[in-house]
């Protein structure tokens, strides 16, 4: 039997940086039916998108998308990173500001600051000001919550001002042949990532959908002391003749951080 997970939520908007992040929270978004956005195509360094398995997955649940959906491909994203381009992040998130203006969003749920990739990272930077502008516009709170996507499904430091659903056996098990499908649809080495992540934490855990209250401030705090994963293993894939340029948090990101975070 399905629980009925219906009507526990405000209007919601879910923003993810990739394609395919939908999957950790599939029985929410069944649930709540968000508006979604998705910041790349998911076509990362081969070049092929992966987004139509991720169309299929939400036209399936009913969820709506919004105009703000592949926008750009995974290396448009680092170019701008890399570059510098703070005028592509800010009018990114004021594009993400009309969006929940225009369909009424009272909470936004995307991408956690973890430090394995950097559009993940940012995408949560620009979903904070777009929340913060639009909350001014609409004279209202919106919530900015996040969910893990490399870390454990239920953290261990769960704080209080969380929420979220718990999954029933038939709904976790829809759910992880939802999962094995898309990775098998994507191809490449995302079928051994899919079963690496399902044995590390075990399938049950995945029957917990979490979302954490984002301080963008005490996340970031993380990286004053250690460097985040993206930036090592850069650095090693530039070593070894695969990468041109390593994305560093002090000189690529922090600036997006500051330019985004002064503004709204």
């Amino acid at each position: 039997m399905s629980a009925d997970h219906s009507g526990r939520w405000p209007k919601s908007a879910l923003v993810i940086g990739h394609p395919g992040h939908e999957l950790r929270v599939l029985g929410w978004v069944r649930a709540a039916k968000p508006l979604v956005a998705i910041l790349t195509d998911g076509s990362g360094a081969d070049g092929v998108p992966r987004i139509d398995q991720t169309t299929k997955l939400l036209d399936d649940a009913l969820a709506r998308r919004s105009t703000l959906y592949g926008v750009a491909t995974d290396r448009e994203m680092y170019r701008a990173i890399l570059e510098q381009d703070l005028d592509y992040f800010r009018k990114l998130s004021s594009r993400l500001a009309d969006q929940l203006c225009e369909h009424q969003i009272e909470q936004v749920t995307g991408d956690s600051i973890e430090g394995y990739n950097p559009t993940h990272d940012v995408c949560s930077v620009v979903i904070d000001r777009a929340a913060r502008l639009a909350s001014m516009r609409m004279g209202i709170e919106i919530q900015h919550r996040a969910f893990p996507l490399v870390g454990a499904p239920q953290p261990a430091g769960q704080g209080t001002d969380s929420e979220g659903l718990r999954l029933t056996p038939d709904e976790l098990a829809l759910k992880l042949a939802d999962i094995r499908q898309y990775a098998r649809s994507a191809g490449g080495t995302l079928v051994t990532e899919v079963e690496d992540l399902l044995q590390r934490f075990g399938e049950q855990a995945f029957a917990e959908e979490l979302f954490e209250r984002v301080d963008l401030a005490s996340t970031l705090s993380a990286f004053d002391t250690h460097k985040p994963f993206y930036e090592t293993y850069g650095a090693r894939q530039v070593a070894a003749g695969k990468y041109r340029f390593v994305i560093r948090y002090r000189e690529h990101f922090e600036p997006i951080v500051r330019a985004l975070g002064s503004e709204a």
